[in-house]
């Protein structure tokens, strides 16, 4: 508990450091020269929100695991400082979102699995604005460190997390109620996960609803006012993404890392801002293949799997999208834990320059994880004429 409670003083520290100096900063240049670059600064972060969250603790189907999940309490604190965007489409389409960064600090309550601490990206919309009262979205994405995984001598009861550093996901829903300008506060829920995709085992992972409840304070720029206003009508488009993502998997506690990955060409079409669908090839290797896999024929094709996937895209601005699809093998080894005849990918990407595009991905076989991934795209666009 005394490492928690330092991990949170240090995110405070580290938040103030950081956005509130440069809000200082900006007040001071802006009696000398208007147009200063540290004013221009001033909206950088506009957004602060404390949490603290607890409980909701997910069951689980296998006995072993529901034993150690009976024991555990968890709470957090997360501490996020965003900002919010109002003169562009997607801000206007989204009700004025967030975008930031966070600080988790989390606890257990228990020796087996440790005291989380972790930073993220974040988005959050208001999906419906009240005069007062808002409810409002969020996606967290990020990793957390400080786990104690299991170990055969020093840890061999924690079969949930086999590694100190995981991946943290959390989608949410909250409602907001404005005390006044700059203040509100808030109570909600979310969907939280902690593992590592499979690259360490065990790899059971641990699923979250708590209950929680926030403090916000939106500063100089922030504001509840929607603005529908300018939106030109879509132009419809057509695109072309060709895709890699590639990751490690490890198949049974201490055993060998194995590498793993896919190529994919997907043909989308996109008839408004927010969606577009489509349907994508997919290659996947697995070097475990001549290792694992006891059909007969050559390594190549011990390693390989094929398939087809619809795919959805959700945009939420002109570089950053997440995509979903629900893929359909038409060869698969079933050795290389390609467990079932179809597949659940997802991934969120960022277009980095031009037509590249970066972003992480989870390839998982009835919600069990694969592996995770980078990926790497490159996108080809043609606008259709009306």
């Amino acid at each position: 508990m005394q490492l928690y409670i330092y991990y949170l003083k240090a995110g405070l520290a580290l938040l103030i450091t950081l956005f509130l100096t440069p809000l200082f900063a900006s007040n001071k240049a802006s009696e000398v020269d208007p147009d200063s670059t540290l004013l221009k600064k001033a909206a950088l972060v506009n957004y602060i929100s404390l949490q603290y969250e607890q409980g909701g603790i997910l069951p689980a189907a296998k006995a072993e695991k529901q034993n150690i999940l009976k024991q555990l309490d968890y709470k957090g604190f997360r501490i996020k400082a965003g900002r919010q965007f109002k003169d562009k489409t997607y801000s206007k389409l989204y009700n004025m979102p967030i975008y930031g960064i966070g600080i988790l600090a989390s606890t257990f309550s228990s020796d087996l699995i440790g005291n989380p601490v972790g930073v993220f990206g974040f988005f959050e919309y208001p999906v419906t604005r009240g005069k007062r009262l808002d409810l409002d979205f969020e996606l967290d994405v990020g990793l957390a460190g400080n786990f104690k995984p299991f170990n055969n001598k020093r840890n061999p009861e924690n079969i949930l997390i086999g590694s100190w550093l995981n991946k943290y996901v959390s989608l949410g829903f909250r409602a907001n109620y404005a005390i006044n300008r700059n203040y509100s506060v808030g109570i909600g829920t979310s969907l939280k996960h902690f593992s590592n995709g499979s690259s360490q085992k065990p790899n059971l992972g641990i699923n979250l609803t708590p209950v929680e409840v926030s403090v916000i304070y939106n500063g100089k720029g922030a504001s509840r006012e929607r603005n529908k206003k300018g939106i030109p009508p879509y132009q419809r488009k057509t695109l072309l993404d060709i895709y890699s993502a590639w990751g490690t998997k490890q198949f049974e506690i201490g055993g060998k890392k194995y590498t793993k990955g896919s190529l994919g060409i997907a043909y989308l079409y996109q008839n408004r801002y927010k969606t577009r669908w489509g349907l994508a090839a997919e290659l996947f290797y697995s070097s475990s293949g001549s290792g694992l896999v006891s059909s007969t024929g050559s390594n190549f094709s011990k390693s390989m799997s094929i398939a087809i996937a619809p795919t959805f895209d959700w945009v939420f601005s002109e570089k950053f999208f997440t995509r979903w699809s629900l893929g359909i093998y038409a060869k698969r080894n079933k050795e290389n834990d390609e467990r079932t005849s179809f597949y659940q990918n997802i991934a969120l990407r960022y277009n980095c320059f031009k037509n590249v595009t970066i972003g992480v991905g989870l390839k998982a076989h009835l919600g069990v994880a694969d592996y995770c991934s980078g990926v790497v795209g490159y996108t080809f666009s043609k606008t259709k004429r009306e």
